[in-house]
Protein backbone atom coordinates (compact mmCIF):
# COMPACT_ATOMS: atom_id res chain seq x y z
CA UNK A 1 0.00 0.00 0.00
CA UNK A 2 2.80 2.44 0.87
CA UNK A 3 4.37 1.96 -2.57
CA UNK A 4 1.09 2.97 -4.24
CA UNK A 5 0.18 5.85 -1.87
CA UNK A 6 3.54 7.06 -0.45
CA UNK A 7 2.21 10.60 0.08
CA UNK A 8 -0.08 9.33 2.86
CA UNK A 9 2.77 7.90 4.96
CA UNK A 10 5.28 9.74 7.14
CA UNK A 11 8.93 9.26 6.27
CA UNK A 12 10.81 6.78 8.43
CA UNK A 13 13.94 7.81 10.33
CA UNK A 14 15.97 5.82 7.81
CA UNK A 15 14.36 7.68 4.88
CA UNK A 16 14.97 11.05 6.54
CA UNK A 17 18.61 10.18 7.22
CA UNK A 18 19.01 9.16 3.56
CA UNK A 19 17.41 12.44 2.49
CA UNK A 20 19.87 14.43 4.57
CA UNK A 21 22.72 12.50 2.94
CA UNK A 22 21.56 13.12 -0.63
CA UNK A 23 18.91 15.85 -0.95
CA UNK A 24 19.26 19.35 -2.30
CA UNK A 25 18.23 21.97 0.29
CA UNK A 26 16.06 24.63 -1.33
CA UNK A 27 15.26 27.85 0.55
CA UNK A 28 12.14 29.98 0.28
CA UNK A 29 12.22 33.79 0.25
CA UNK A 30 10.92 34.14 3.81
CA UNK A 31 13.72 31.99 5.27
CA UNK A 32 16.33 34.37 3.83
CA UNK A 33 14.41 37.51 4.86
CA UNK A 34 14.04 36.15 8.39
CA UNK A 35 17.81 36.39 8.77
CA UNK A 36 17.19 40.12 9.23
CA UNK A 37 14.64 39.40 11.95
CA UNK A 38 16.87 37.08 14.00
CA UNK A 39 19.36 38.10 16.64
CA UNK A 40 22.99 38.06 15.44
CA UNK A 41 23.55 34.79 17.28
CA UNK A 42 20.67 32.94 15.60
CA UNK A 43 21.49 34.47 12.20
CA UNK A 44 25.09 33.29 12.46
CA UNK A 45 24.01 29.78 13.48
CA UNK A 46 21.75 29.57 10.42
CA UNK A 47 24.46 30.86 8.07
CA UNK A 48 27.01 28.47 9.59
CA UNK A 49 24.69 25.54 8.77
CA UNK A 50 24.43 26.79 5.18
CA UNK A 51 28.22 27.00 5.00
CA UNK A 52 28.48 23.34 5.97
CA UNK A 53 25.87 22.36 3.39
CA UNK A 54 27.20 24.78 0.75
CA UNK A 55 27.52 22.20 -2.02
CA UNK A 56 23.88 21.16 -1.59
CA UNK A 57 21.97 24.43 -1.18
CA UNK A 58 19.96 26.24 -3.85
CA UNK A 59 17.43 29.04 -4.41
CA UNK A 60 15.16 29.54 -7.39
CA UNK A 61 15.57 32.65 -9.51
CA UNK A 62 12.10 33.87 -8.51
CA UNK A 63 13.04 33.46 -4.82
CA UNK A 64 16.13 35.63 -5.36
CA UNK A 65 14.00 38.29 -7.06
CA UNK A 66 11.50 38.28 -4.19
CA UNK A 67 14.36 38.52 -1.69
CA UNK A 68 15.86 41.61 -3.33
CA UNK A 69 12.42 43.18 -3.76
CA UNK A 70 11.57 42.84 -0.03
CA UNK A 71 15.00 43.11 1.67
CA UNK A 72 14.95 46.88 2.29
CA UNK A 73 11.34 46.75 3.51
CA UNK A 74 12.23 44.10 6.12
CA UNK A 75 15.31 46.10 7.25
CA UNK A 76 13.11 49.18 7.61
CA UNK A 77 10.50 47.20 9.58
CA UNK A 78 13.16 45.97 12.01
CA UNK A 79 14.52 49.50 12.48
CA UNK A 80 10.98 50.75 13.14
CA UNK A 81 10.42 47.93 15.67
CA UNK A 82 13.37 49.19 17.73
CA UNK A 83 12.10 52.78 17.49
CA UNK A 84 8.59 51.72 18.56
CA UNK A 85 10.04 49.83 21.55
CA UNK A 86 11.95 52.95 22.63
CA UNK A 87 8.79 55.06 22.36
CA UNK A 88 6.74 52.64 24.47
CA UNK A 89 9.41 52.37 27.17
CA UNK A 90 9.75 56.15 27.39
CA UNK A 91 5.96 56.49 27.62
CA UNK A 92 5.98 54.18 30.66
CA UNK A 93 8.78 56.21 32.23
CA UNK A 94 6.77 59.38 31.54
CA UNK A 95 3.86 58.06 33.63
CA UNK A 96 6.08 58.05 36.73
CA UNK A 97 7.80 61.33 35.90
CA UNK A 98 4.49 63.22 35.86
CA UNK A 99 4.03 62.65 39.58
CA UNK A 100 7.27 62.77 41.56
CA UNK A 101 5.39 61.87 44.74
CA UNK A 102 4.02 58.59 43.39
CA UNK A 103 2.95 56.60 46.49
CA UNK A 104 4.01 53.22 45.14
CA UNK A 105 7.57 53.93 43.93
CA UNK A 106 10.32 55.30 46.15
CA UNK A 107 12.85 57.80 44.78
CA UNK A 108 15.57 55.16 45.12
CA UNK A 109 13.67 52.66 43.00
CA UNK A 110 12.57 55.32 40.51
CA UNK A 111 16.18 56.41 40.00
CA UNK A 112 17.21 52.77 39.49
CA UNK A 113 14.31 52.34 37.06
CA UNK A 114 15.29 55.51 35.16
CA UNK A 115 18.88 54.31 34.89
CA UNK A 116 17.73 50.93 33.59
CA UNK A 117 15.41 52.59 31.04
CA UNK A 118 18.26 54.82 29.87
CA UNK A 119 20.57 51.83 29.34
CA UNK A 120 17.89 49.81 27.52
CA UNK A 121 16.93 52.73 25.26
CA UNK A 122 20.59 53.42 24.44
CA UNK A 123 21.03 49.77 23.45
CA UNK A 124 17.85 49.85 21.34
CA UNK A 125 19.00 53.07 19.63
CA UNK A 126 22.33 51.46 18.85
CA UNK A 127 20.55 48.42 17.37
CA UNK A 128 18.22 50.65 15.34
CA UNK A 129 21.23 52.54 14.00
CA UNK A 130 22.92 49.27 13.01
CA UNK A 131 19.75 48.19 11.20
CA UNK A 132 19.69 51.49 9.31
CA UNK A 133 23.31 51.03 8.17
CA UNK A 134 22.38 47.70 6.54
CA UNK A 135 20.60 49.62 3.78
CA UNK A 136 23.99 50.54 2.30
CA UNK A 137 26.43 48.21 4.07
CA UNK A 138 24.90 44.79 4.64
CA UNK A 139 27.12 41.96 5.88
CA UNK A 140 24.12 39.58 5.84
CA UNK A 141 23.57 40.25 2.13
CA UNK A 142 27.29 39.73 1.45
CA UNK A 143 27.25 36.32 3.15
CA UNK A 144 24.04 35.24 1.39
CA UNK A 145 25.49 36.31 -1.97
CA UNK A 146 28.67 34.31 -1.35
CA UNK A 147 26.75 31.19 -0.31
CA UNK A 148 24.40 31.19 -3.30
CA UNK A 149 26.71 32.67 -5.96
CA UNK A 150 26.77 29.35 -7.84
CA UNK A 151 23.61 27.92 -6.32
CA UNK A 152 20.83 29.89 -7.97
CA UNK A 153 18.41 28.96 -10.73
CA UNK A 154 18.33 30.50 -14.19
CA UNK A 155 15.43 32.91 -14.92
CA UNK A 156 12.41 31.41 -16.66
CA UNK A 157 11.58 32.81 -20.08
CA UNK A 158 8.44 34.91 -20.51
CA UNK A 159 6.60 32.17 -22.38
CA UNK A 160 7.13 29.67 -19.54
CA UNK A 161 5.99 32.18 -16.90
CA UNK A 162 2.85 32.98 -18.90
CA UNK A 163 2.11 29.26 -19.23
CA UNK A 164 2.51 28.76 -15.43
CA UNK A 165 0.23 31.73 -14.72
CA UNK A 166 -2.41 30.42 -17.11
CA UNK A 167 -2.22 26.99 -15.49
CA UNK A 168 -2.35 28.73 -12.11
CA UNK A 169 -5.79 30.20 -12.78
CA UNK A 170 -7.20 26.68 -13.18
CA UNK A 171 -5.25 25.32 -10.17
CA UNK A 172 -6.37 28.18 -7.93
CA UNK A 173 -10.00 27.72 -8.93
CA UNK A 174 -9.74 24.04 -7.94
CA UNK A 175 -7.58 24.89 -4.87
CA UNK A 176 -4.67 22.76 -6.04
CA UNK A 177 -1.56 23.61 -3.99
CA UNK A 178 0.68 25.51 -3.76
CA UNK A 179 -0.14 29.20 -3.96
CA UNK A 180 -3.92 29.34 -4.21
CA UNK A 181 -4.05 31.18 -0.87
CA UNK A 182 -2.31 34.08 -2.66
CA UNK A 183 -5.06 34.28 -5.26
CA UNK A 184 -6.35 37.64 -3.95
CA UNK A 185 -2.95 39.32 -3.81
CA UNK A 186 -2.65 42.49 -5.88
CA UNK A 187 0.68 41.35 -7.30
CA UNK A 188 2.91 38.27 -7.48
CA UNK A 189 -0.07 36.03 -6.73
CA UNK A 190 1.52 33.25 -8.80
CA UNK A 191 4.89 33.55 -7.02
CA UNK A 192 4.63 30.30 -5.04
CA UNK A 193 3.53 28.36 -8.12
CA UNK A 194 6.46 29.73 -10.15
CA UNK A 195 8.87 28.70 -7.37
CA UNK A 196 7.21 25.26 -7.22
CA UNK A 197 7.75 24.75 -10.94
CA UNK A 198 11.38 25.89 -10.67
CA UNK A 199 11.98 23.38 -7.86
CA UNK A 200 10.44 20.54 -9.91
CA UNK A 201 12.61 21.39 -12.94
CA UNK A 202 15.74 21.55 -10.76
CA UNK A 203 15.03 18.11 -9.31
CA UNK A 204 14.47 16.71 -12.82
CA UNK A 205 17.80 18.12 -14.01
CA UNK A 206 19.95 16.95 -11.07
CA UNK A 207 17.90 13.79 -10.37
CA UNK A 208 17.98 14.09 -6.60
CA UNK A 209 15.29 14.62 -3.90
CA UNK A 210 14.46 18.03 -2.47
CA UNK A 211 14.12 19.35 1.07
CA UNK A 212 12.30 22.69 0.92
CA UNK A 213 12.76 25.10 3.84
CA UNK A 214 9.98 27.66 4.19
CA UNK A 215 8.45 29.76 6.95
CA UNK A 216 5.23 30.09 4.97
CA UNK A 217 2.59 28.68 7.35
CA UNK A 218 -0.35 28.63 4.94
CA UNK A 219 -2.25 25.42 4.36
CA UNK A 220 -1.64 25.53 0.61
CA UNK A 221 1.87 24.27 1.49
CA UNK A 222 1.28 22.37 4.73
CA UNK A 223 -1.07 19.57 5.69
CA UNK A 224 -2.78 21.05 8.77
CA UNK A 225 -5.23 19.01 10.82
CA UNK A 226 -6.92 20.16 14.03
CA UNK A 227 -4.53 23.11 14.27
CA UNK A 228 -1.40 20.93 14.00
CA UNK A 229 1.05 20.91 11.08
CA UNK A 230 1.61 17.31 10.02
CA UNK A 231 3.92 17.81 7.03
CA UNK A 232 3.83 18.89 3.37
CA UNK A 233 0.50 18.74 1.54
CA UNK A 234 -0.09 15.23 0.20
CA UNK A 235 -0.85 16.66 -3.25
CA UNK A 236 2.61 18.27 -3.37
CA UNK A 237 4.39 15.03 -2.46
CA UNK A 238 2.42 13.14 -5.12
CA UNK A 239 2.86 15.73 -7.88
CA UNK A 240 6.58 15.97 -7.16
CA UNK A 241 6.99 12.19 -7.21
CA UNK A 242 4.95 11.84 -10.41
CA UNK A 243 6.95 14.50 -12.25
CA UNK A 244 10.47 13.83 -10.95
CA UNK A 245 10.48 10.32 -9.49
CA UNK A 246 12.05 11.83 -6.34
CA UNK A 247 11.04 12.44 -2.74
CA UNK A 248 9.92 15.87 -1.56
CA UNK A 249 10.09 16.97 2.07
CA UNK A 250 9.68 20.27 3.91
CA UNK A 251 10.89 21.98 7.08
CA UNK A 252 10.23 25.27 8.77
CA UNK A 253 13.42 27.14 9.66
CA UNK A 254 13.42 26.11 13.30
CA UNK A 255 12.94 22.40 12.53
CA UNK A 256 15.63 22.65 9.85
CA UNK A 257 18.04 24.07 12.47
CA UNK A 258 17.07 21.33 14.90
CA UNK A 259 17.62 18.50 12.40
CA UNK A 260 20.83 20.12 11.13
CA UNK A 261 22.14 20.10 14.70
CA UNK A 262 21.80 16.30 14.79
CA UNK A 263 22.95 15.63 11.22
CA UNK A 264 25.98 17.95 11.32
CA UNK A 265 26.72 17.06 14.96
CA UNK A 266 26.65 20.77 15.68
CA UNK A 267 25.69 21.79 19.21
CA UNK A 268 22.88 24.34 18.98
CA UNK A 269 21.11 25.53 22.13
CA UNK A 270 17.31 25.50 22.53
CA UNK A 271 17.16 29.31 22.75
CA UNK A 272 18.34 29.59 19.14
CA UNK A 273 15.77 27.06 17.92
CA UNK A 274 13.00 28.71 19.97
CA UNK A 275 13.89 32.15 18.58
CA UNK A 276 13.62 30.88 14.99
CA UNK A 277 10.29 29.31 15.88
CA UNK A 278 9.05 32.49 17.57
CA UNK A 279 9.93 34.65 14.55
CA UNK A 280 7.97 32.28 12.29
CA UNK A 281 4.95 32.36 14.61
CA UNK A 282 4.99 36.17 14.85
CA UNK A 283 4.98 36.40 11.05
CA UNK A 284 2.14 33.90 10.86
CA UNK A 285 0.09 35.94 13.36
CA UNK A 286 0.75 39.10 11.35
CA UNK A 287 -0.28 37.41 8.09
CA UNK A 288 -3.42 36.04 9.75
CA UNK A 289 -4.29 39.52 11.03
CA UNK A 290 -3.87 40.93 7.51
CA UNK A 291 -6.10 38.19 6.07
CA UNK A 292 -8.69 38.71 8.82
CA UNK A 293 -8.74 42.47 8.17
CA UNK A 294 -9.17 41.94 4.43
CA UNK A 295 -11.96 39.43 4.95
CA UNK A 296 -13.72 41.68 7.49
CA UNK A 297 -13.62 44.57 5.03
CA UNK A 298 -15.01 42.33 2.30
CA UNK A 299 -17.70 41.01 4.66
CA UNK A 300 -18.70 44.53 5.73
CA UNK A 301 -18.86 45.68 2.11
CA UNK A 302 -21.03 42.70 1.15
CA UNK A 303 -23.28 43.30 4.16
CA UNK A 304 -23.82 46.94 3.22
CA UNK A 305 -24.68 46.03 -0.36
CA UNK A 306 -26.97 43.25 0.85
CA UNK A 307 -28.91 45.58 3.17
CA UNK A 308 -29.65 47.96 0.31
CA UNK A 309 -32.15 45.42 -0.94
CA UNK A 310 -33.45 42.72 1.40
CA UNK A 311 -35.59 40.98 -1.18
CA UNK A 312 -34.94 37.36 -0.22
CA UNK A 313 -36.82 36.12 -3.27
CA UNK A 314 -33.97 37.34 -5.45
CA UNK A 315 -31.72 34.27 -6.12
CA UNK A 316 -28.64 36.48 -6.49
CA UNK A 317 -29.24 38.02 -3.08
CA UNK A 318 -29.78 34.58 -1.57
CA UNK A 319 -26.45 33.45 -2.97
CA UNK A 320 -24.78 36.59 -1.67
CA UNK A 321 -26.22 35.93 1.79
CA UNK A 322 -24.94 32.37 1.64
CA UNK A 323 -21.41 33.39 0.71
CA UNK A 324 -21.47 36.14 3.32
CA UNK A 325 -22.05 33.47 5.94
CA UNK A 326 -19.30 31.32 4.39
CA UNK A 327 -16.99 34.32 4.86
CA UNK A 328 -18.02 34.63 8.50
CA UNK A 329 -17.32 30.95 9.10
CA UNK A 330 -13.90 31.29 7.45
CA UNK A 331 -13.06 34.24 9.71
CA UNK A 332 -14.03 32.23 12.78
CA UNK A 333 -12.00 29.23 11.57
CA UNK A 334 -8.96 31.47 11.13
CA UNK A 335 -9.46 32.81 14.65
CA UNK A 336 -9.74 29.26 16.04
CA UNK A 337 -6.53 28.29 14.26
CA UNK A 338 -4.76 31.32 15.71
CA UNK A 339 -6.04 30.52 19.22
CA UNK A 340 -4.91 26.88 18.94
CA UNK A 341 -1.42 28.00 17.91
CA UNK A 342 -1.26 30.23 20.99
CA UNK A 343 -2.53 27.40 23.17
CA UNK A 344 0.08 24.95 21.79
CA UNK A 345 2.85 27.44 22.51
CA UNK A 346 1.58 28.07 26.06
CA UNK A 347 1.13 24.34 26.71
CA UNK A 348 4.72 23.62 25.69
CA UNK A 349 5.89 26.45 27.95
CA UNK A 350 3.73 25.07 30.78
CA UNK A 351 5.33 21.59 30.66
CA UNK A 352 8.81 23.10 30.31
CA UNK A 353 8.24 25.23 33.44
CA UNK A 354 6.93 22.26 35.42
CA UNK A 355 10.18 20.38 34.73
CA UNK A 356 12.21 23.44 35.76
CA UNK A 357 10.21 23.78 38.98
CA UNK A 358 10.86 20.12 39.88
CA UNK A 359 14.61 20.62 39.36
CA UNK A 360 14.64 23.84 41.39
CA UNK A 361 12.75 22.20 44.26
CA UNK A 362 15.22 19.30 44.24
CA UNK A 363 18.15 21.74 44.57
CA UNK A 364 16.37 23.74 47.27
CA UNK A 365 16.05 26.88 45.17
CA UNK A 366 12.55 27.60 46.43
CA UNK A 367 12.53 31.32 45.65
CA UNK A 368 13.13 30.82 41.92
CA UNK A 369 10.71 27.88 41.95
CA UNK A 370 8.00 30.19 43.35
CA UNK A 371 8.62 32.69 40.53
CA UNK A 372 8.27 29.93 37.95
CA UNK A 373 5.11 28.69 39.66
CA UNK A 374 3.55 32.17 39.37
CA UNK A 375 4.22 32.06 35.64
CA UNK A 376 2.62 28.59 35.49
CA UNK A 377 -0.50 29.98 37.20
CA UNK A 378 -0.69 32.81 34.67
CA UNK A 379 -0.30 30.36 31.77
CA UNK A 380 -3.10 28.15 33.17
CA UNK A 381 -5.38 31.19 33.26
CA UNK A 382 -4.51 32.16 29.68
CA UNK A 383 -5.10 28.60 28.42
CA UNK A 384 -8.50 28.57 30.16
CA UNK A 385 -9.37 31.90 28.51
CA UNK A 386 -8.29 30.58 25.08
CA UNK A 387 -10.42 27.43 25.52
CA UNK A 388 -13.45 29.64 26.26
CA UNK A 389 -12.80 31.74 23.16
CA UNK A 390 -12.52 28.60 21.01
CA UNK A 391 -15.83 27.37 22.44
CA UNK A 392 -17.45 30.74 21.62
CA UNK A 393 -16.14 30.60 18.04
CA UNK A 394 -17.40 27.04 17.56
CA UNK A 395 -20.78 28.03 19.02
CA UNK A 396 -21.01 30.92 16.54
CA UNK A 397 -20.13 28.57 13.64
CA UNK A 398 -22.88 26.18 14.78
CA UNK A 399 -25.33 29.06 15.05
CA UNK A 400 -24.60 30.13 11.46
CA UNK A 401 -24.82 26.54 10.19
CA UNK A 402 -28.16 26.08 11.96
CA UNK A 403 -29.60 29.26 10.52
CA UNK A 404 -32.62 28.22 8.44
CA UNK A 405 -31.93 30.63 5.58
CA UNK A 406 -28.29 29.57 5.43
CA UNK A 407 -29.34 25.91 5.33
CA UNK A 408 -31.91 26.66 2.63
CA UNK A 409 -29.31 28.42 0.46
CA UNK A 410 -26.93 25.53 1.02
CA UNK A 411 -29.54 23.21 -0.46
CA UNK A 412 -30.31 25.60 -3.34
CA UNK A 413 -26.67 26.07 -4.32
CA UNK A 414 -25.38 22.56 -3.79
Amino acid sequence: MKSMFPEHFSLSEEEIEKLWDNALFVFDTNTLLNLYRYSDKTKNVFLKILEKLKKRIWVSNHTANEFFTNRLTVISEQKKAYENAIQKIEEIKGIFEKDKSHPFVSKKNFDAFSSCVKNICNELRSNAEQQGKKINKDDTLTRIAELFSKNIGEPLNLETVEKIEEEGKNRFEKQIPPGYKDNKKNENNFGDLIIWNEIIEKSKNVEIPIIFITDDEKDDWWHIFDGKTLGPRKELIKEFKDKTGQLFHMYKSYTFIKHASNYLEEKIDEKTINEARSVGEILERRNNEIELTQRKRSLFSNKMRFRENENFNDPDLEKRYYFENKHRIRLLELEIRELKMKKDFLTQRFFHLEKEIDKLNETGNNREADEKYREVTTIKSRIFSIDNKIMDCNAEINRINNNSLFERNNQILF
